[in-house]
């Protein structure tokens, strides 16, 4: 059976490379929206817009 990871501490055990990764900036995909900021900050700008399509996400 395959296990999905529940987060990225489980892809990636190692700390540093944890940081690293969650520090790549992201921009929001929406029309209209000029937000920006790093994959961390992602699930809270999630939480305050409206349309969601996580596979639209560029870094």
């Amino acid at each position: 059976m395959i296990r999905k990871p529940n987060s990225i501490i489980d892809v990636f055990p190692d700390n540093a490379t944890g940081r690293k990764i969650l520090s790549v900036v992201i921009k929001c995909p929406s029309d209209g929206c000029s937000w920006t900021g790093e994959l961390r900050d992602k699930e809270v700008k999630l939480a305050k817009t409206k349309i969601i399509s996580k596979a639209r996400w560029i870094t």
